[in-house]
């Protein structure tokens, strides 16, 4: 929501509804934004004067604002129209407010008084004076009856609404009173000042009740939340103070703005804040936890690129001198920032499992970033220029990237390795799109062609020319049937990827296309531009369907939808990234309608384009097999249609365009009358319209026009823009057959023995298609004979599932298609890519926690693989839970898709200490069989719990290990930069204190667990029953009297050591000692555990790594490996970094290799490197 106002925010209001947020700015505007992702529904533009103040009306349907001129706007917020504008006030309009009726508006001036308005007509009712300074702020009280006002002079005056009368006036304030707010109950009254402090006062008696001090700058504003709990405050400080109102305390400051914050309001649910500033931009807050909710900006420059993952839950943008950010697109938060280093970023792309970034930077390399962590995981070079656009083939495999060098180049994604380069274009590359099925490559050029590729062979398939200028952006339909083309010249085209022909031509905005995006559905194309908008067209058509006007002055430079098509997100010319709910579709135009005294149809579509491009527009519409053109209007009754009963069904405020020009230079050109020609070539002779005659209007060349006023006249203009065209359609001679059904099955296999699925289509320019038939067999082409389905019609549908089949296990199945058009003739067959029919599921997934327990409570991992050797795995779902199998419900984490990913982390989890939690993991094959579900080992949360008498945190473990493998796992434990230990119990206390826990980590009880004490009978200080017990830091233990007797308790005859262990039930407690036979104990004992302790701070860094090379000379110039160790005793070690150069020592720069993380590998191979010789 920033880069909207052009100067600074003054006043924020909410809708009742939450739903909407108004803002006004002392740039002259008022914004209307969507609250739910941000979106600038409108701006609301009068008289050029700031706006101070704005209020919403209790019903929400109109909206007030108070001006520098002293006038009062009031506005229908649904149209965004201006209803009426009151004047009175001889100086600035500071605050106004609505009775809670909505029926008065209250507004208070620089002049000092306060007025009160009548809201259906803008009468006066009266006006309030007695303030000896401007008026700053006007509140009415809940229930109407009273008014407060905060002034220049430093008070606070309450009024009676009915007459007018004074009630009381407050002091205490050291200046100026800047802004009042009542609790939603109405008995305390709210005062932000230039004191720097607010103040809380008794409505019923005036009293004073407590001053909030901690802003070290003026109070701008002060809101209730709407239970009337909290206190939020907006100062010059830039900061936002939220407030207990019960004791004055402030429960958090956030550092809001860059400049002074003017104006705070909650959102009628109380769950977030809006804040209006200085700094001219508009900021959302979570009100729980103060974070921001949605403004996504961190770059410094243009945001030349954005991304979706394929989960369309993290979207990765690229600016043109700085960074790659990745967001959190449920709630715009920033997951982490990729650095750009030392060349700046171009282009980012996701791999089709979502694990890599791909991105171009302008030193002409390409960097492969892993998501999960922000790791690099390789760079390629080869370009000599910068890369200008970078795309991963579906399968993930392939990487094309395209340059300033005017070469596109495919690289092997595993390895990084230089597959081949595609040349031809005669100028940079600035853009590239695999088809659906990575068949094809489509590149734009800025040589204003489009170039399709064979990928396979790197084959040039055909030259797709006729742009004007640069092309910036190609997209392929999720069909694979259709290519859209964004170029400098301003304009859209369309085109038949099967033949390469234009389909047709958007004129599309006032400046260049920077970047087009096809939704999920194929039915809208997006357009972005640097004319400021973004515009959404539907597809079968080229009809306009929505415009998003981001008045950034700076433009739109990159945009992509989610992948399941409900969101855009566009990167903008003011370093912002923006998302917004897409639009659905719908188009506002209506059926075209029937002329029965001639049998043609009439239809009305509504887009700004040219008279010559409606003319172009028109004659590629097809309705029932008629074609299209823009209307001739050659009798009065054709006239009189067209204004009486196709007009009257759409709304416009503006001029069509219909079919007649005017020639000034034709030979047979005469005023007033002559020269006027339909597009057909013919003479126009009806010219009794109403009020008058096509040449009303002077010109080289004119263009007929139709008004749509209530007279409904007609006029002649030149080429300009206009609201929309009347298309024509009527009957014409079609000898052309349709074009061969491109035929696609929902898949490459199949579950199902009893239906198939597929879809087509085909075109035809002459009379459209009126009819499909289809039959299904075994061979990849039509035999004519031996079908599973004969031929049969399905009329005008384009996708057909045909049941009750009897299908074969292992065999593929074909769909051959044809279609007929207007004029009876018949297309060759198409035929699909077969359908392969496999019935065995996938094998149960295996699936793998991340460890035996969590000290966490708020995350959980886990990993996966399942197999099918038939059609492989296409999805993976998980769900978690509390049970060792899946339980059908009552999941802690419900069922989710993943796609082909094989690992996950769910966070923001609530999960309860001492209980295990197991992932259940689901594996569909391409067929869509589900496999049965796999389970894991589950993991058990153990969340460390302080015991205040010593500071030390205590944690239970379970496992089934020894003694001495469980100290050595306790040992490499940390929590909160304290070391663990195996717990050592050296007083009553303690014992009793961790007696008391016990029932919580362990619910069930256990037999034995672990503690830190061993004894050793060949230690000189031996002795029964009290002697030589040690614990493991070495100290002899001397405190022998524990619950149930004494450590030897239980003995075993010539064994060398013994290990304190401490059993648990629900009545009693005890500790024992009996030695480890291969790491269980006595048959009659099982240990279930141990206890760890942290209270030990690791302040020693780990060793030095000891590095080996793989020898002491290499053959290859690409490649380098080595491994290394270290060891930590406290803390044990979490990771390594390496970094590979030509001197002996760390030279600090110039490495060959920069730092990267290794994770916690002990060994690595580099590969693509260049190393020189010697």
């Amino acid at each position: 929501m920033a880069g909207g106002h052009t100067n600074g925010i003054s006043c924020v209001a909410y809708s009742p509804d939450g739903q909407t947020l108004a803002s006004g700015s002392w740039d002259g505007t008022i914004k209307v934004w969507r609250v739910s992702d941000g979106l600038l529904i409108r701006t609301l533009t009068g008289p050029s004067h700031s706006v101070f103040s704005i209020a919403f009306s209790p019903d929400g349907q109109i909206l007030a604002s108070g001006n520098w001129d002293g006038t009062i706007n009031m506005w229908r917020i649904a149209e965004g129209t201006l209803i009426r504008r009151f004047s009175g006030h001889a100086d600035a309009v500071t605050s106004v407010a609505f009775s809670p009726d909505g029926q008065t508006l209250a507004t208070g001036s620089w002049d000092s008084t306060i007025r009160l308005w009548l809201v259906w007509d803008g009468s006066l009712i009266r006006t309030l004076t007695g303030h000896l300074d401007d008026v700053l702020s006007v509140a009415f009280s809940p229930d109407g009856q009273t008014l407060a006002s905060g002034s220049d002079d430093k008070s606070i005056r309450i009024w009676r609404v009915s007459d007018g009368s004074p009630i009381r006036t407050l002091t205490g304030h050291a200046y100026s009173v800047h802004s009042v707010a009542f609790s939603p109950d109405g008995q305390i009254l709210a005062s932000g000042s230039w004191d720097n402090t607010i103040r809380l006062w008794r409505v019923s008696d005036g009293t004073y009740i407590r001053t909030l001090t901690g802003h070290t700058a003026s109070v701008n504003s002060v809101a209730f939340s709407p239970d009337g709990q909290t206190l939020a405050s907006g100062s010059y400080d830039l900061s936002i103070r939220f407030w207990r109102i019960s004791d004055g305390t402030i429960i958090r400051s956030l550092a809001a703005h860059t400049s002074a914050v003017n104006s705070v309001a909650f959102s009628p649910d109380g769950q977030t804040l809006a804040s209006g500033s200085g700094d001219n931009s508009l900021k959302i807050w979570r009100v729980s936890d103060g974070s921001l909710s949605r403004k996504l900006t961190g770059h410094s420059n243009v945001v030349t690129s954005v991304a979706f993952s394929p989960d369309g839950q993290t979207l990765a943008s690229g600016s043109q001198f700085d960074t790659i950010l990745l967001w959190r697109v449920s709630d715009g938060s920033l997951i982490r920032t990729f650095p750009g280093q030392t060349s700046h970023f171009t282009a980012v792309a996701f791999s089709p499992d979502g694990q890599i970034l791909a991105s171009g930077r302008w030193d002409g390399s390409i960097s492969l970033w892993r998501v999960s962590d922000g790791s690099l995981i390789r760079t390629i070079a080869g370009h000599t220029d910068d890369v200008t656009s970078v795309a991963f083939s579906p399968d993930g495999q392939i990487l094309a990237t395209g340059s300033h060098d005017k070469v596109v180049r495919l690289w092997r994604v595993s390895d990084g390795a230089y597959i081949r380069g595609l040349s031809g274009h005669g100028s940079v590359v600035y853009s590239l799109a695999f088809s659906p099925n990575g068949q094809f490559l489509a590149s734009g050029s800025w040589d204003n062609t489009i170039r399709l590729w064979r990928v396979s062979q790197g084959t040039l398939i055909r030259i797709l020319s006729g742009h004007a200028a640069g092309v910036n952006s190609v997209a392929f339909s999720p069909d694979g049937q259709t290519l859209a083309s964004g170029s400098e010249d301003n304009t859209i085209r369309f085109w038949r990827v099967l033949d390469g022909s234009l389909i047709y031509t958007l004129w599309a905005h006032t400046n260049g296309v920077k970047c087009v995006a096809f939704a999920a559905d194929g039915q809208i194309l997006a357009s972005g531009s640097y004319d400021l908008t973004i515009k959404f067209w539907k597809v079968s058509d080229g009809t306009l369907v929505e415009s998003f006007d981001e008045e950034t002055a700076r433009g739109i430079a990159s945009l992509a939808f989610s992948p399941g098509g409900t969101l855009l997100a566009w990167g903008r010319g003011d370093a912002t990234v923006t998302v917004a709910f897409a639009p659905t579709g719908d188009s506002p135009a209506s059926q075209p309608v029937r002329n029965n005294s001639n049998g043609h149809y009439y239809e009305f579509v509504r887009m700004g384009v040219t008279w010559a491009q409606a003319d172009v527009l028109a004659g590629q519409r097809f309705f029932n097999g008629l074609r299209g053109h823009l209307a001739t209007i050659t009798t009065a009754q054709e006239q009189q249609f067209i204004t009486q009963q196709l007009l009257s069904r759409y709304y416009s405020d503006g001029a069509w365009w219909v079919g007649g020009f005017q020639d000034s230079t034709a030979p047979d050109y005469s005023e007033p009358a002559g020269g006027w020609r339909w597009v057909s070539g013919e003479t126009w002779s009806y010219t009794n319209w109403c009020p008058g005659e096509p040449n009303n209007y002077t010109g080289n060349d004119s263009y007929v026009e139709v008004w749509t006023t209530p007279g409904c006249y007609w006029a002649d203009t030149p080429d300009t823009t206009n609201r929309g065209f009347i298309v024509e359609y009527a009957p014409y001679s079609d000898t052309t057959p349709p074009s061969t059904p491109i035929v696609m099955t929902s898949g490459l296999f199949s579950a199902s023995t009893t239906q198939l699925s597929a879809g087509w289509l085909s075109s035809d320019p002459g009379s459209g298609i009126v009819e499909y038939t289809y039959a299904i067999g075994t061979s990849p082409a039509d035999t004519g004979s031996g079908y599973v389905v004969s031929w049969r019609s399905a009329g005008t549908a384009t996708e057909i599932t045909h049941t009750g089949l009897s299908l074969k296990d292992g065999v593929t199945y074909y769909w051959y298609v044809r279609a007929r058009n207007g004029a009876g003739l018949w297309s060759n067959v198409g035929v699909s890519n077969g359908i392969t029919i496999d019935t065995s599921p996938p094998s149960r997934p295996a699936v793998t926690d991340t460890g035996r327990f969590t000290s966490t409570a708020s995350g959980l991992s886990a990993s996966w693989s399942a197999s099918d050797p038939h059609s492989g795995i296409a999805e993976y779902r998980y769900a978690i839970g509390t049970t060792p199998a899946d339980p059908g419900s009552g999941y802690v984490v419900a069922w989710k898709s993943v796609g082909s990913m094989t690992q996950a982390r769910e966070t923001g989890l609530n999960l309860q200490s001492g209980v295990t939690y197991y992932w259940y993991v689901q594996a569909r094959n391409g067929a869509g069989s589900w496999s049965p579900v796999g389970a894991s080992d589950g993991i058990y949360v153990a969340v460390p719990v302080l015991n205040p008498a010593n500071g030390h945190y205590y944690q239970y473990v379970p496992g089934w290990l020894s003694w001495e493998d469980a100290a050595a796992e306790a040992a490499a434990l940390e929590y909160q930069g304290l070391a663990g230990h195996l717990a050592t119990v050296t007083s009553q206390e303690e014992w009793d204190w961790l007696v008391s826990h016990m029932a919580q980590w362990c619910p069930g009880g256990f037999d034995h667990l672990w503690l830190g004490g061993f004894q050793d009978r060949q230690s000189p200080d031996y002795a029964e029953p009290s002697g030589g017990w040690r614990w493991v830091t070495g100290e002899v233990w001397n405190w022998t009297r524990w619950h149930s007797g004494e450590p030897n308790d239980r003995f075993y005859n010539g064994d060398p050591e013994h290990y304190l262990a401490w059993w648990h039930t629900s009545s009693e407690s005890g500790w024992n000692d009996f030695p480890v036979y291969g790491g269980i104990s006595d048959p009659d004992f099982h240990v279930r555990g141990y206890l760890v302790e942290y209270d030990v701070p690791d302040t020693t860094p780990p060793a030095k790594p000891f590095v080996t090379d793989t020898g002491q000379f290499t053959s290859s110039a690409s490649v380098l490996s080595a491994s290394w160790s270290s060891t930590d005793p406290e803390s044990g070690i979490v990771e390594y970094q390496y970094a590979i150069g030509t001197s002996n020592t760390d030279p600090g720069s110039g490495y060959i290799i920069g730092w990267k993380s290794a994770g916690t590998a002990t060994q690595v191979t580099e590969t693509g490197l260049s190393l020189q010789e010697g």
